[in-house]
């Protein structure tokens, strides 16, 4: 075997762990009974914590290593991948296990608490729970390291190669340009209503027209499925393993609707 197929090997054995943590958590916005949820944070930071020792372990490090050193035995694709695992291990070794088990546990408990503020209209069920993330957050961003702002080192996990420098230029001219339309756009539609849409809608009937769209647009529920939840959101478990979920009003069929559509759009894209 030689060193990309041992580093791949690794990688492989990361992704089951967090893939793991994914179906987790997907159950934790699902099915989870309420009392389940301490232990569940419980089990998703520790298997965060196993997840980020491989990563960062020196077997890694040294395959790592090995193969950069190897590259013209590579290929365009294994190079890309060298590329790409090396930043995940660059950016990771920074952050102690400590840190991502605790960050982990308070971002599941979070969710819980959320859930139950949103429910109970009681912002101060959350409050300390998003006072806490915001903390960590910070403190994520001092490890990984930045030149001007927090926020740089953290959009670069999700936008690599963005700053809000580069960004900011981008969002004043769509500001610009939506102030501008904005006056002509609440005039035009000012006369709209959406009282129509108010009626009785079974949540059987809705589930059935979501699938329908969704076979429409090609979503495949062999490799695939759609559940409900609080907030809608698509997360990818496996190869054919993609997980679609919206939220359901009695009185408002396109809350469903339209959450199905957005997500489906995610799902399409993992599905390939």
């Amino acid at each position: 075997m030689t060193d990309y197929e041992k580093l791949k090997a690794q990688f492989r054995e990361i992704g089951y762990l967090n893939r793991t943590i994914a179906l987790l958590d997907w159950d934790h916005e699902t099915y989870l009974p309420a009392k389940g949820v301490d232990y569940r944070a419980d089990q998703q930071a520790f298997l965060s914590g196993m997840a980020h020792n491989r990563l960062v372990g020196i077997k890694v490090k040294e395959l790592i290593e090995a193969c950069e050193s190897d590259q013209a035995n590579l290929n365009t694709h294994e190079q890309i991948n060298i590329r790409e695992w090396r930043k995940d291990y660059d950016r990771s070794v920074k952050l102690p296990t400590e840190f991502v088990e605790r960050f982990e546990k308070t971002c599941s408990l979070a969710k819980a608490s959320w859930a139950e503020a949103r429910r109970e209209n009681k912002f101060e069920i959350f409050s300390n729970h998003l006072e806490q993330i915001i903390d960590l957050s910070r403190q994520k961003a001092d490890y990984y390291g930045y030149e001007q702002t927090a926020y740089d080192a953290l959009m670069d996990v999700y936008e690599p190669g963005c700053t809000t420098e580069s960004l900011s230029p981008v969002f004043a001219d769509l500001k610009k340009s939506i102030v501008d339309w904005l006056p002509e756009a609440i005039e035009t539609t000012g006369d709209i209503t959406e009282a129509f849409l108010k009626d009785d809608y079974p949540i059987a009937g809705q589930i059935k027209l979501n699938e329908i769209i969704s076979r429409a647009l090609e979503f495949d529920f062999e490799s695939g499925r759609i559940d409900a939840t609080t907030h809608p959101f698509c997360t990818e478990l496996g190869p054919h393993d993609v997980r679609l979920t919206t939220r359901y009003e009695a009185d408002d069929f396109t809350v469903s609707l339209y959450s199905v559509l957005h997500e489906a759009g995610h799902g399409l894209y993992e599905q390939g």
